[in-house]
C-alpha cells in the first residue's frame, strides 16, 4: 500500500538522510512499558528538548494516537543516565526513544515531517497527515499513493453526511 523509501525521488533521500542517521543511533528506554513513561519523560527532559514522530505529528494534526515519545535531544548520554537513575532499563521496547540532533531544524513541521518520512510504516501515514493539514510548510515532495491521501482525508476531514 505505501512507497517505501526507496522509491522516492532522490531529492527525498537527500532531505531525509540526518533523520535516517538520528533513528540509527536513537536509543530506547522504558520502566512500566506504559503511557506513564512517555508523562515521566515529558516532564524531565531538558528544555531544548525537541520532540518528534508520533507526539508532535499528532499535535500537529490530531491523527493517529501516539504510541512513543520521541525527543532529539543534546546529549544521549545525559538524558539516558537521567532515565536510568528514575528506574528506566534501555531495551528495544521502550517507549521514550532519544535521539541525537542531527542536521537542521530550522523548520520544525518539515523536520517532523521528513522524520515521518525516515521511520516509514504508521509514521509514513503521519507524514502523509502533515502534509495534508501543514502543506503550505513542507518543501521536501514526497511521493504518496492515491490510496494513502484518500485514508488520510477521509480520517481527517468529516464527511458531509456528518453535518
Amino acid at each position: 500500500m505505501t512507497l517505501t523509501i526507496v522509491s522516492q525521488p532522490y531529492a527525498v533521500l537527500q532531505r531525509i538522510v540526518p533523520s535516517l542517521l538520528s533513528l540509527k543511533k536513537a536509543r530506547r528506554f522504558g520502566r512500566h512499558y506504559a503511557p506513564t513513561d512517555v508523562n515521566f519523560a515529558k516532564k524531565h527532559l531538558p528544555a531544548d528538548s525537541i520532540i518528534t514522530l508520533d507526539h508532535k505529528a499528532h499535535a500537529l494534526t490530531g491523527f493517529q494516537t501516539p504510541l512513543g515519545l520521541h525527543a532529539y535531544v543534546d546529549s544521549v548520554g545525559d538524558v539516558s543516565k537521567l532515565l536510568k537513575r528514575h528506574g528506566f532499563r534501555e531495551g528495544k521496547k521502550g517507549r521514550v526513544v532519544l535521539l541525537p540532533k542531527i542536521g537542521s531544524f530550522e523548520n520544525l513541521t518539515e523536520r517532523v515531517f521528513l522524520d515521518c518520512v525516515a521511520n516509514g510504516g504508521r509514521s509514513f501515514m503521519d507524514a502523509a497527515a502533515i502534509m495534508l493539514t501543514h502543506g503550505d510548510a513542507i518543501e521536501t515532495k514526497v511521493r504518496f499513493t492515491g490510496d494513502i491521501i484518500s485514508k488520510i482525508r477521509e480520517d481527517l476531514l468529516p464527511s458531509e453526511s456528518d453535518h
